[in-house]
């Protein structure tokens, strides 16, 4: 009789588990947005709480329904049966003192669920990501022997250490199997393009070239994608951090909980990218139960900025030392300050050095270029240059220069 009972809890657990993985999944997919619904997100979370709650007392009882096996009495454990959210029957044993806080869970749940899973299934973000699976399980169902016997050799390790400082949603196999499908589908693009080029420009050296150059291009992107990555997200945190450790800094001296620290920061839409790591903090400790220190050093090994990796390390090394949280971020925010103001005095210094070579490149050169032409022309040596196809080259040369001066200025532009 007792095996029942712990069947029929076990049965209803996992459909607790599975609705809260859930409503944490919509959570955080809103919390990701510009534009935040407030309401809606009390309602998610307080649906949370009360899944939560109901599994503290679901497990509560497990203890006396195993003395039960044992031979003790069973009297302490009362059925419960009720019609949930979706209006199944479902039922539970929980012990007689929390009969009446489970049910008040069971109530709370039931008047918000019907409002979340309408959210649920209206979200336009499913769709992408189902697509996206599609290509994973494509990439997976031909490759992922390959990827696995060359990951097992000690290949790819460089890539396996990107990707967790970006926060990938693939695994290791399986961005290798999608690095090689990728390969493969530029290879066949190669293939079907090396008659027609070889027909058009009558040389089958040009043909050779693009069918190689499309793959190893394609590879070569795919490989070097995750690095790439990990350099722009510690850029933008590089240059977002002295603004949030002031913050952090203003915040504590509040004198709140420290953890809290980080859920005020994490409600601002001010340093977007570095709200993301600090959600990855969050999420350690509100969703796997670590403590702040354990969530910091965890955070700060998986961090893609330095910077960043050391204010989590100096954090930990303060709240477990005392120290006074409020004077370290000070301390750092000044630090981090100084360093950036000698990163924008070497900003200053380089946009001065690219418009001296703007200057000579765009105004002077075209000028003796042109006075060069002209006496060209003027020698008969020109051939068939006139002064409209000089024009034309020197408006395409002016052009392409002040496009890529102009690509070379936003890389090297600082956001804050």
């Amino acid at each position: 009789m007792t095996l029942k009972l712990l069947r029929a809890n076990a049965k209803r657990e996992k459909e607790i588990l599975l609705e809260i993985k859930s409503f944490f999944y919509k959570l955080n997919s809103m919390k990701s947005f510009r534009e935040r619904d407030r309401n809606r997100e009390m309602l998610l979370e307080s649906s949370i709480n009360s899944l939560v709650g109901q599994l503290k007392i679901i497990n509560d009882s497990i203890p006396t329904l195993l003395g039960g096996i044992a031979g003790k009495t069973e009297e302490k454990i009362v059925q419960i049966k009720y019609l949930d959210a979706e209006d199944k029957k479902s039922s539970v044993f929980v012990e007689e003192k929390d009969k009446k806080n489970f049910i008040k869970n069971i109530n709370l749940e039931k008047s918000s669920k019907p409002k979340i899973i309408e959210d649920i299934k209206n979200q336009k973000m499913v769709l992408s990501k189902e697509k996206s699976d599609y290509f994973i399980v494509l990439s997976n169902k031909f490759f992922k022997p390959l990827s696995e016997n060359l990951i097992k050799k000690g290949y790819f390790s460089a890539t396996n250490y990107e990707l967790r400082k970006i926060t990938s949603p693939y695994i290791l196999k399986s961005y290798i199997s999608m690095l090689f499908l990728t390969t493969a589908i530029a290879l066949l693009f190669g293939i079907l393009l090396f008659v027609p080029i070889w027909l058009i420009s009558s040389s089958i050296k040009v043909s050779f070239l693009v069918l190689f150059s499309l793959p190893l291009t394609a590879f070569f992107l795919m490989y070097t994608y995750p690095s790439s990555q990990r350099k722009s997200l510690e850029k933008s945190i590089n240059q977002e951090l002295p603004f949030v450790v002031i913050y952090l800094a203003a915040i504590a001296t509040s004198g709140i909980e420290p953890s809290k620290i980080f859920d005020v920061l994490e409600r601002t839409n001010d340093y977007p990218v570095t709200r993301r790591e600090i959600k990855k903090l969050l999420n350690y400790i509100n969703f796997y139960g670590f403590d702040l220190v354990s969530a910091l050093k965890t955070c700060s090994r998986n961090c893609p900025s330095e910077k960043l990796s050391q204010l989590f390390n100096g954090l930990s090394a303060t709240i477990t030392s005392g120290g006074e949280l409020s004077d370290f971020l000070s301390k750092h925010a000044d630090t981090l300050l100084f360093d950036y103001k000698l990163e924008r005095e070497k900003y200053t210094k380089t946009v001065e050095t690219i418009m001296n070579i703007y200057i000579s490149v765009v105004i002077a050169a075209p000028m003796i270029l042109m006075m060069v032409m002209i006496l060209i022309g003027m020698t008969d040596v020109g051939g068939a240059i006139t002064p409209a196809i000089l024009t034309i080259l020197t408006i395409g040369f002016v052009t392409i220069v002040n496009v890529i001066f102009i690509m070379v200025l936003n890389s090297k532009q600082p956001k804050f």
